[in-house]
């Protein structure tokens, strides 16, 4: 049996450990004004994005220690945070998007990005 040297070469690199890339999370900022000190954290995982101006959006591989809720923590005027959002697990086949509204409020997109 024989099989292209490019898919060979696509399972290594996917079976090599620490090859893995995790889950794609995106964040858009519709709040109208800029968001700073943003932290995305979950189980075993805590990730400082870089300040979103309004329309702005940005998207980040993660890796959480196991399945996991996600919260988005920010500051616009005051201190946010989302709470629980959303569910994921360590695989790339994840992808989570994630809208900051007025009123700091965050919601799910879907489909992601």
């Amino acid at each position: 049996m024989h099989f292209p040297p490019r898919l060979l070469l696509a399972l290594a690199l996917a079976a090599a450990p620490g090859c893995r890339r995790g889950p794609v999370v995106f964040v858009s900022n519709q709040s109208g004004t800029s968001v700073s000190n943003l932290v995305l954290s979950g189980n075993g995982f805590s990730h400082t994005l870089p300040s979103l101006a309004h329309g702005a959006s940005a998207s980040f591989n993660i890796r959480p220690a196991s399945a996991s809720p996600i919260r988005l923590a920010f500051h616009s005027g005051r201190p946010f945070d989302s709470g629980s959002l959303g569910y994921l697990e360590d695989s790339s086949f994840y992808r989570v998007g994630l809208v900051i509204r007025s009123n700091g409020v965050v919601s799910l997109q879907d489909p992601a990005p």
